[in-house]
């Protein structure tokens, strides 16, 4: 077997507009003929004059395309692919790096008889034209369908529109619950019907204008209540505010400490009217004053008694006393 990344990277350089390799049972081994099937995973990237590929009848196992902008046509059919990835065929800054963007110029795709393949996208392929995938009896997903709006033949037909018969109908029944749930129908009560049996168009959209208005005028009402409540409450809050400020104001003016003393200063006014003793005097300097007068009063008061007990001590000297006393008994 040749292994594919090394061949395609060797033989065919980034300026090959087709790249189509043919296994041969005899003849020269060049780079689109060969004796042996290519086989693997192939990475082709950055090739911006690239316009075909064509590996048929080969045994590749993954195929990744990337930046190839000008890519028309893919052939990868009777190959043994478990993985085809063709979102990023052109991206959106023109590099390997950037993200996916719509190959507008890809309109053919072969990829039948890959019997392994479980799963496809054409998200990013929306001028595909000819799409063939018969034999791929593993494939369970194919992504982007509906965006083929220019598609004109598709082999195993039957086998495509299960999944797009598949994708639509969950659609059709998301909108159907939505519809009800919008109504507020119950799932054993049909839609509006005319009377052949089908579809009232007309009814069910004035049913669903009528329930959306109705819902939207609910709203307002309950938008506009909560807002008048909040306008209440901003005035019984603007109210409360005003009363504390006129208490804090008239605290101010029993402190003595003027309208623009801040919370600091208060507490320090507070804190000295605190430690101040009880009297009913109002003027606390006059009985501080007082206080100090009667302390010198009875300092003064002391000193005068030590004086006169000085006094007495001299005068009732027992000696003297004893002296006098012998005088007076002589005579």
């Amino acid at each position: 077997m040749t292994d594919a990344q090394t061949h395609i990277d060797g033989k065919f350089p980034a300026t090959e507009a087709k790249i189509e390799v043919e296994k041969v049972n005899t003849g020269d081994n060049g780079k689109d003929k060969i004796l042996t099937k290519l086989k693997g995973k192939l990475i082709i990237k950055n090739r911006q004059n690239l316009t075909e590929i064509k590996f048929e009848d080969h045994e590749l196992e993954e195929l990744e395309i990337i930046n190839c902008p000008n890519l028309t046509k893919i052939n990868v059919g009777k190959n043994k692919l478990t993985k085809l990835d063709i979102t990023k065929i052109k991206t959106t800054d023109g590099t390997d790096a950037g993200d996916a963007a719509p190959a507008d110029k890809l309109t053919e795709l072969r990829m039948a008889n890959n019997a392994d393949l479980e799963e496809a996208s054409l998200e990013y392929c929306p001028k595909l034209k000819t799409l063939l995938a018969t034999g791929c009896t593993k494939l369970k997903k194919i992504t982007g369908l509906d965006n083929l709006k220019e598609i004109r033949t598709v082999a195993g037909v039957d086998h495509l529109i299960s999944y797009i018969v598949s994708e639509k109908l969950d659609y059709y029944k998301e909108v159907v619950k939505y519809i009800r749930e919008t109504l507020g129908l119950s799932n054993d009560k049909p839609l509006p019907k005319k009377p052949d049996g089908s579809l009232d168009k007309d009814k069910l959209k004035t049913d669903m204008e009528n329930k959306i208005a109705g819902s939207a005028n609910s709203e307002r009402d309950q938008a506009k209540q909560e807002a008048q409540t909040a306008k209440a409450e901003l005035t019984t809050a603007k109210a409360e505010k005003t009363n504390l400020e006129n208490q804090l104001n008239a605290i101010k003016t029993e402190l003595g400490v003027g309208n623009n003393a801040n919370q600091q200063q208060i507490v320090a006014k507070i804190k000295e009217l605190m430690g101040r003793p009880t009297s009913t005097h109002t003027d606390y300097d006059a009985i501080k004053s007082e206080r100090d007068n009667l302390k010198t009063e009875r300092d003064t008061l002391k000193t005068e008694n030590a004086r006169l007990k000085n006094d007495n001590k001299e005068n009732v000297n027992p000696n003297t006393l004893r002296d006098n006393t012998k005088t007076n008994l002589e005579k």
